[in-house]
């Protein structure tokens, strides 16, 4: 009966040992699982982190290649404003070139007009002041030689601008060395008509002053002319000078013929009245055009009060 209990006994012992081996394996199987599962849970959690950042790094990769596609429109947004802008500077060179031209012409144009001497720059003045293309104030504004030429150099003047003034109001003349129109067109028909190989004088350049006075000398040593000439437009004409004298420089009693006859002829086609066409010598007076005195051919428009 004994042995039945020590055997029973062992044999729940034994039981009691497998049961308890049995729950320790279980519990180990357990704890083996947990730390895989825990294992696995980690394995995730960096899976899921490089799954991150392989979305950022896109992401990143995305904005890089915008950024690039920005700065290569940008660029050529540049370089097509800069394209645009080449024909305005081109534009804009052409039109300072010609007006730097325009201004050269204008330069020359008057350099040739007012500074010309000789009978062909006064040709050259006379026409351009007729025409009004030029006229003669904007020479003589500019201190050019006198409209004629071939007398002795301007003589010194003694009065200032404003008792100029004073006396061409006074004497009622032009304050500016001119002829009258009559004269002007006149004397281009005779120098149309023939060829001019002389001098040709109208006003006075060499006392330039006598003009405005009507050959008083109250500004000059002296006057080229008597006062009252026709040269100064006579004792009433108020256009400027109403006289010209075609120098004959040794050419002889043909060369005045020359003169006289395209004087008369002009005269009358131009219904422009002279009063005298002579030959004179200086300052002496009427002379016989075949005379070896005779220096000058002189004519006197009907419209001076003077002979």
């Amino acid at each position: 009966m004994k042995k039945e209990r020590e055997t029973e006994q062992k044999h729940q012992e034994e039981l009691n040992r497998e049961q308890a081996e049995a729950r320790r394996a279980s519990e180990a199987g357990e704890s083996a699982e947990g730390a895989e599962a825990i294992s696995g849970g980690a394995e995730a959690a960096q899976g899921a982190a490089a799954a991150r950042e392989a979305v950022a790094a896109g992401e990143a990769a995305a904005a890089g290649v915008a950024t690039a596609e920005g700065a290569a429109a940008g660029a050529a947004a540049t370089g097509g404003a800069a394209t645009g802008l080449v024909p305005v500077l081109v534009v804009i060179g052409v039109i300072l070139l010609v007006i730097v031209i325009i201004f050269l012409l204008i330069i020359i144009t008057l350099e040739v007009v007012c500074f010309q001497a000789g009978v062909s720059g006064w040709a050259v003045r006379t026409v351009a002041d007729w025409t009004g293309l030029l006229p003669q104030t904007v020479c003589e504004a500019l201190g050019s030689a006198p409209a004629t030429s071939g007398q002795p150099g301007v003589q010194s003047q003694n009065c200032t601008q404003q008792q100029l003034q004073a006396y061409s109001q006074e004497f009622n003349t032009p304050l500016t060395s001119r002829e009258d129109g009559l004269t002007t067109a006149l004397k281009l028909c005779i120098n149309g008509a023939i060829n001019v190989r002389g001098s040709i004088f109208t006003y006075d350049t060499r006392y330039p002053t006598c003009n405005v006075t009507r050959g008083q000398p109250l500004c000059s040593p002296s006057c080229s002319h008597s006062v009252n000439s026709c040269h100064y437009g006579g004792a009433t004409g108020a256009n400027g000078a109403l006289a010209i004298d075609y120098g004959l420089n040794g050419l002889g009693a043909a060369y005045a013929r020359e003169i006289i006859n395209a004087a008369n002829t002009c005269s009358q086609s131009l219904s422009i009245p002279v009063k005298s066409v002579r030959c004179e010598a200086g300052s002496s007076g009427i002379v016989d055009c075949s005379s070896p005195s005779a220096d000058h051919v002189h004519i006197t428009l009907g419209a001076c009060d003077r002979n």
